[in-house]
């Protein structure tokens, strides 16, 4: 009996491991077993049938302040040029930044004016390397459409209004050797400098050509401005003294006056001249035809009447120096700009033809002017400057950057400012479309020699 049981407690696992390796199923539970398996099941599945509470869930309390979104149009705005994608960084503000050597041998490089056609679809650019950039700027892309070189750096550009001719003044280096020769003239020495011209041009922007350049050796070419209908380009021709030493028993040098210059745009030739009795002439504007034409000196705005041959003042005068004038043709609004180095910056609104002074409007103490534009007909954009503190960098370190003043044209109030611009602005420009392109260079940042363009599409800043 003792051995019968051995047996059986000995058999009895080996054929349950087997049956478990075989994949057989185990024996059936026994009766008690069974019920409380039946039973657990009938539980879980009334828990199951039965509906399930959720927990409330807590949301924050609104603040009263939405983030800001961007317009669809400006997501749907893409870069390319000459067939490759323009790369640029899309800022929180909507605004397109580009970072480029132009061109791309250059070491550094800048873009010192920018300018839109009347159409607002051609976007020019000129930059300190004498080369010429054409963009297309429309709502579906950016497109790189032209590339020109040029034969000096520019100083001034404008567009006419029929958005065919651009007028550019500047200044060219050219390179004169003397001595150096054989036989008697041996013992001279090699002697080499630079000689420096003004010039005028005029590009053909639908033919892409470039007209014969009209320059000047001992005068300096200003301001150029079309006039409404587009035939006639106005100029100033401001003598530059000669700083020569007088020879031995030679004459004195003669003061010349300053002169205002026409030229035709299609003939490319001489259609008038007026001399001004006055040496430091600063800037010029013509907002209809050649009739009358605005010119200024270090603070005041002069009118100059051809068909009577009289000049009168403007009333009202500006408390520093003045270097810039803008028009709005639509409007005749004439925009003048003055910048003093210690006083704040300023931009004078006049109403045409009457030179009525109509409206001031103020940058900071401290900010550096560096342009202005009309944006449409109800706004003017400001550009300038504000220093940065050298940390980190060498003393002397020259940093700044760009802060946008936005006014409204009839009240006169700051309707928008954006401060730390991510560069140094230099040339601000707002297109009828509602393009907005500012210009500049980099931050002094070490090892960053890439011209900056900043590129805001219609209804990034202001809903017009």
């Amino acid at each position: 009996m003792n051995t019968e049981s051995a047996l059986r407690c000995l058999v009895v696992p080996m054929a349950a491991s087997l049956l478990f390796l075989a994949g057989c199923e185990s024996p059936k539970p026994s009766s008690s077993t069974s019920s409380a398996a039946s039973s657990a099941k009938s539980s879980s599945a009334k828990s199951s049938s039965a509906p399930r509470i959720k927990a409330p869930t807590m949301r924050p309390e609104p603040t009263g302040r939405t983030a800001p979104q961007r317009p669809p149009a400006a997501r749907r705005v893409t870069a390319s040029g000459g067939g490759r994608p323009l790369a640029f960084t899309r800022r929180k503000d909507g605004g397109m930044l580009f970072a480029m050597r132009v061109p791309s041998a250059a070491k550094m490089s800048e873009i010192d004016h920018a300018l839109f056609t009347p159409d607002g679809t051609l976007l020019v650019m000129a930059t300190s390397k004498k080369v010429l950039l054409l963009w297309s700027v429309t709502s579906a892309g950016v497109n790189q459409v032209g590339e020109m070189s040029l034969s000096g750096s520019v100083e001034q550009m404008r567009v006419s209004p029929d958005g065919r001719w651009l007028a550019m003044t500047g200044i060219k280096s050219i390179r004169e050797t003397e001595g150096g020769g054989s036989g008697s003239r041996r013992y001279r020495k090699r002697r080499t400098w630079l000689r420096f011209e003004s010039f005028v041009a005029v590009v053909d922007l639908k033919k892409r050509l470039t007209l014969p350049d009209k320059w000047a050796t001992n005068a300096k070419f200003k301001s150029p401005s079309f006039t409404a209908d587009s035939k006639h380009l106005v100029v100033l021709r401001v003598p530059t003294p000669d700083r020569r030493p007088p020879q031995l028993g030679g004459k004195p040098p003669v003061e010349r006056p300053s002169e205002i210059l026409a030229f035709e745009t299609r003939r490319w030739s001489r259609a008038w001249l007026t001399q001004v009795n006055k040496r430091d002439l600063r800037t010029l504007a013509v907002w209809g035809d050649d009739a009358q034409v605005a010119y200024s000196d270090y603070n005041r705005l002069f009118v100059l009447d051809r068909t009577s041959r009289k000049t009168r003042p403007l009333r009202g005068k500006h408390r520093s120096g003045v270097d810039g004038l803008r028009v709005h043709r639509g409007a005749k609004l004439l925009l003048s700009s003055a910048h003093h180095f210690n006083r704040a910056p300023e931009l004078v609104l006049w109403q045409m033809p009457a030179g009525r002074l109509k409206r001031r409007f103020h940058h900071g103490r401290r900010d550096d002017a560096s342009g202005a534009a009309f944006f449409n007909h109800r706004y003017i954009l400001g550009l300038a400057n504000t220093p940065l503190p050298a940390v980190g960098y060498k003393p002397g370190t020259h940093r700044e950057r760009g802060i946008l003043r936005i006014w409204d044209i009839s009240t006169g109030r700051l309707v928008k400012k954006i401060t730390r611009l991510p560069l140094k602005v230099l040339t601000v420009a707002a297109s009828t479309s509602g393009w907005i392109a500012i210009g500049g260079e980099l931050i002094h940042k070490p090892g960053d020699s890439a011209c900056r363009l900043l590129l805001y599409p219609p209804g990034t800043l202001l809903r017009l």
